[in-house]
């Protein structure tokens, strides 16, 4: 059932870190004697699991600075897409197989300008590659929340993704929050914060899901349609529930 909400700091990726998710788990088994003993814990004490989203200018970049200072770890989606595409990646590989080598460029990496003349404005194509990057995106997220999890089984991870539903990765958390914000109020802070014209921020939300479309399958909304006062009380009315 949907509750409407109305009016320990950052913790990088460690895949970020120069070390892999996989490696991080050989580490702790090492340093905690047993795979074994790893599950147990988890049984114990499981980290709870947000997978938050919202439209344009909703304001989840200020929804995970307040999530953030309260001590949760975040994981950030977009920065994983751009992990997918990265010389040497499995992604990598699989998006050049399925786009050609020409969308590489001298430097080896994948050239997005490229690539992405090849998917505007046809959505067959925009599906292929969201077949193959999302995938991948989700595998990373999970490897990162399973690390966390072994590390602060107590806490609280937040998977950020402005694509939650489209891409189907609602089931990996625990609660979906869903930052809402009227079309009208969007607009406004868009094109101030963007410097966009109404038409082009409008044709931005067209393209997304409604505010209907994500409360439809959310467990907590956030609204966001006031002072930003009022939203960080609405956040903290949905943290203090998410700990009780």
């Amino acid at each position: 059932m949907t509750r409407r909400i109305p009016e320990r700091g950052d913790s990088r990726h460690l895949i970020e870190r120069g070390m892999s998710s996989v490696d991080m788990a050989g580490w702790r088994c090492g340093i905690l004697g047993s795979a074994s003993l790893i599950e147990h814990l988890r049984k114990e004490h499981r980290v709870k699991r947000i997978c938050l989203t919202g439209g344009l200018a909703s304001g989840k970049s200020t929804a995970i600075a307040y999530l953030k200072a309260q001590g949760a770890s975040v994981i950030d989606a977009d920065k994983l897409g751009h992990i997918v595409y990265e010389t040497g990646t499995q992604g990598y590989r699989k998006v050049i197989d399925a786009f050609g080598e020409d969308i590489v460029g001298g430097d080896n990496m994948i050239d997005r300008g490229k690539l992405g003349a090849k998917v505007f404005g046809n959505p067959d194509e925009l599906k292929r590659l969201t077949d193959i990057v999302w995938p991948e995106i989700r595998h990373l997220a999970e490897l990162e929340m399973n690390s966390y999890e072994a590390l602060y089984p107590d806490g609280v991870v937040v998977l950020e993704a402005a694509v939650l539903f489209e891409a189907g990765w609602e089931d990996m958390g625990d609660q979906v929050w869903v930052i809402a914000v009227e079309p009208a109020v969007a607009i406004e802070r868009a094109c101030a914060r963007d410097g966009l014209d109404r038409d082009a921020v409008q044709s931005r939300l067209d393209a997304q899901l409604s505010n209907d479309e994500r409360v439809a399958k959310s467990d907590v909304v956030i609204e966001n349609n006031g002072s930003q006062a009022e939203f960080f009380e609405s956040l903290q009315a949905a943290w203090e529930q998410l700990n009780q």
